[in-house]
């Protein structure tokens, strides 16, 4: 507000304990002003005029090493396709706000994190992947015969297997126990 930003609603702190604020809107901000360019955490919003350079919207709203979200409203689904193409964050709400769905992934660029949480591309954080080669056939070791049998059929097929982080801690815990060789102590 000292750089010009005007009080919509709120502003205001709620009591005199904590950082409790109440919901905020701020008019006649600038691209300069920390809360265009931070994560506020906090119920706020700010508005700046930008005029129909849609271009520069976006290169503002990407000028920040933060990430998280980013929201975009119009009535023109060419501006909404270039908004969720252009916008640099974890997740773009077109003409919503805030309607995740626990199927999709949720997280952020840039310094807004790493990984995501929800979805099934969240499992692979608590997995560990072994490919596992196996021999399935003992007519492909003939001379002259590295991979197919005779047949043709491929007989080294690849085999995808995990397991959780938490058996590999009880697996690595086990091999700790027996030794680095895997000889039980005594």
């Amino acid at each position: 507000m000292a750089k010009g930003a005007r009080v919509l609603a709120g502003g205001s702190r709620i009591g005199d304990k904590g950082f409790f604020l109440r919901p905020t809107v701020l008019a006649d901000c600038n691209h300069e002003m920390e809360v265009m360019r931070e994560e506020t955490f906090r119920p706020l919003l700010a508005f700046m005029k930008i005029g129909g350079d849609l271009d520069q919207a976006f290169e503002y709203a990407n000028d920040t090493v933060f990430g998280l979200s980013a929201y975009f409203f119009s009535r023109d689904a060419r501006n909404c396709y270039l908004a969720a193409k252009s916008m640099d964050a974890g997740s773009v709400w077109i003409n919503d706000i805030h309607g995740s769905y626990v199927q999709a992934p949720y997280g952020g660029m840039k310094m807004s994190g790493i990984g995501r949480e929800q979805g099934s591309i969240a499992i692979d954080d608590y997995l560990e992947w072994k490919t596992v080669y196996q021999e399935m056939s003992y007519e492909s070791r003939a001379p002259g015969c590295a991979c197919t049998s005779r047949r043709g059929a491929m007989s080294k097929p690849v085999v995808l297997l995990y397991e959780t982080m938490h058996e590999k801690a009880r697996r690595l815990a086990g091999r700790a126990r027996r030794g680095a060789h895997g000889a039980q102590p005594r």
